[in-house]
């Protein structure tokens, strides 16, 4: 997989290529053109030829009026690559909902699954594509809207869902909600929020999906189990299951069900999304009945995604000369930028690597760059920026919207790790009696810091709307009990309170599975160096919703040109590969990408939901933290 921008650095045009989820941000992206698949003379196998015939000839004869199954007509057919085919291939076919595949010539074809369709939706959004049992090549996960027409820019595409769906890159489970109204609506990062206004559409969450552990929508549920004129092997129709079982069409349910406003032929439509393995489902209330549940065109996206590179987003290269400052002015080496990093891990690494990064941001720029000493805490970096003493500052998620309703701060970039914008909270214990979150109800608990998105609002948004806390702001104690909650400070500290057995559990930042290693992102790989076997002892047992990255913000008075310098420098200096050790060394930052407030609506949502909303308040003075160590206990 492309996991991080790479700058070509070439005469004529230069672009930045970015091809995972990094590309769901800002700037004007190259669009990928959809075409159906085009039309073949027939059929590559008579075995298509049946399992078309069985659900869509009906349709193309319109002698029924419901959505296809698989298209009007076959596409392309290919041999392609696949490790257990006879001869290292298998046949395929592509049509506009899917791809037929015969992965054993050999077997019975009077078994219902000598035909398959391919688990497309699982490789586009994961960049893995299949080309065996156990094998995978990587590519990048597909930038392709996948619910939407293709010229919608801010439409969910099937990398949208690479940190909310299971896949490869690691399983998102949700709870059994069965009955409960969907309400949720997804953004093209891949952000998760609630919206009161799609409960006017009365679906509900009709089943759950034990083998993946995810909700299907009622009304997918029942277009899945759906019975109606088909046709049989012998020409004759009859009334039957359409698919059957039923997830013979789909496979299971590997993501939520969630709401978009997107783009259907060129208007806007509330669409409801659902991803399965094999297909992606969509409901617009909007349509007539018969057409209300459709399969989108998968096949006819991943034929472009892997045969015309579809999906792949092109940026212009930064745009920065350094430039001559004047003496005494803001940016001078008599007046230099102030430039301060929140103390979310630990301060010898802003000591090692702050002043360096500085530096060479410097001769990109033109200007002088400052590192204070490392700050004491988030609240002390809002301050500061709001005291005037700090022109730039590298803040955590919800530092930044804190700082930005208190001070004004202005974000200039996301911070992109393994090629996301997005990270989740993921509750973390090492206690084998706690399995479920309402189990640390009367025990010790760690967050992070007020101000930390993954280390207290979105655990604590949580706790709460599983009803374990209430009050706003919410009484932690209530749940946790008297003198049980602490603040670390760091979140290697809080993973090194809960190996310790200081505290029953804590919140930390998690990620995905790291695609080139097969490794954890999360805090615990913070430690993992010196607690050798804290993955071992430390599990994770909930995830939040996915949260925007963290930031680099600029004072309200900085200038638009001092601001789009330092932006432009920024990105710059991680083309270079001295400035890209110092944002992983800082950080385990792969990359920086332009983005605006608005990517942080979404946070500040979840920060209303849960009754956290006054600065003044985040910050009583906190139970002294437990004292970590690194070192294990005997």
């Amino acid at each position: 997989m492309i996991l991080l921008f790479e700058r070509r650095k070439a005469l004529g045009n230069q672009k930045r290529i970015m091809g995972a989820t990094a590309l769901l941000t800002v700037l004007v992206p190259a669009v990928a053109v959809y075409q159906p698949v085009a039309a073949q003379t027939g059929f590559a196998d008579a075995a298509f030829q049946r399992v078309w015939t069985r659900t869509d000839k009906p349709v193309a004869d319109k002698s029924v009026v419901r959505s296809w199954y698989w298209g009007p007509s076959p596409g392309e057919n290919k041999s392609e690559k696949y490790v257990e085919g006879e001869g290292g291939t298998r046949k395929v076919q592509y049509f506009d909902k899917s791809r037929m595949e015969i992965n054993d010539p050999k077997k019975s074809q009077t078994d219902p699954f000598f035909v398959t369709n391919g688990l497309l939706t699982i490789e586009m959004i994961s960049g893995k594509m299949q080309v065996g049992n156990t094998q995978y090549e990587t590519r990048y996960s597909a930038n392709i809207p996948l619910a939407s027409d293709i010229d919608d820019l801010n439409a969910p595409t099937y990398a949208s869902f690479a940190l909310i769906a299971n896949s490869p890159l690691g399983d998102h489970p949700f709870i059994d909600l069965t009955g409960k109204t969907v309400a949720q609506n997804v953004n093209k990062a891949g952000i998760a929020s609630r919206d009161a206004t799609k409960e006017k559409y009365g679906v509900k969450f009709g089943k759950y999906n034990t083998e993946t552990q995810h909700n299907i929508a009622d009304k997918f549920w029942d277009f899945l189990n759906l019975s109606g004129p088909v046709i049989g092997a012998d020409g004759k129709t009859s009334t039957a299951k359409l698919s059957d079982p039923w997830f013979y069409t789909t496979g299971f349910a590997i993501s939520e069900p969630y709401w978009a406003n997107v783009k259907v032929a060129g208007k806007q439509e509330d669409v409801l999304i659902q991803l399965f393995e094999r297909r992606v489902l969509t409901y617009i209330p909007s349509f007539a009945a018969e057409w209300r549940v459709q399969m989108s065109n998968i096949g006819a996206h991943y034929f472009d995604w892997r045969y015309k590179n579809a999906g792949q987003q092109a940026f212009p290269n930064p745009d920065v000369k350094p430039i001559t400052v004047a003496a005494g002015a803001l940016g001078s080496k008599e007046k230099p930028i102030r430039m301060v990093f929140t103390p979310s891990i630990n301060s010898q690494a802003i000591t090692t690597n702050g002043q360096p990064l500085a530096n060479l941001l410097g001769q990109i720029t033109g200007y002088t760059f400052q590192v204070p000493a490392p700050a004491t805490s988030y609240a002390a970096v809002i301050e500061s920026m709001g005291q005037g003493n700090v022109e730039v500052a590298w803040f955590a998620p919800f530092a930044y919207v804190l700082a930005h309703q208190k001070n004004g701060a202005e974000v200039i970039l996301s911070t992109v790790r393994k090629g996301f914008l997005t990270y989740p909270s993921v509750i973390i214990t090492a206690d084998p009696n706690i399995k479920t979150l309402a189990d640390f109800r009367g025990k010790k608990f760690a967050f992070v810091d007020p101000a930390s998105a993954s280390g207290y609002l979105y655990p604590v948004a949580q706790f709460k709307n599983l009803g374990l806390v209430t009050g706003s702001p919410p009484n932690l104690e209530a749940f946790f009990g008297a003198g049980n909650v602490f603040n670390a400070g760091t979140h290697p500290a809080v993973v090194t309170a809960v190996y310790n057995g200081q505290v029953s559990g804590g919140a930390v930042f998690g990620g995905p599975i790291d695609p080139l290693t097969g490794g954890p992102t999360d805090a615990r790989s913070n430690v993992v160096g010196t607690l050798k076997d804290v993955y071992q002892k430390v599990r994770i047992i909930g995830e939040s919703q996915q949260i925007p990255n963290d930031t680099v913000a600029v004072a309200k008075d900085v200038t638009p040109e001092m601001r789009r310098q330092i932006q432009q420098g920024l990105l710059e200096l991680t083309t270079t590969a001295q400035g890209r050790r110092f944002i992983y060394d800082l950080y385990q930052i792969d990359d920086l990408a332009p983005v605006t407030d608005s990517f942080y609506d979404p946070l500040r949502q979840v920060a209303d939901d849960a009754g956290i909303t006054n600065f003044e308040t985040l910050f009583p003075t906190p139970t002294a933290r437990p004292a970590a160590t690194a070192t294990p206990k005997p």
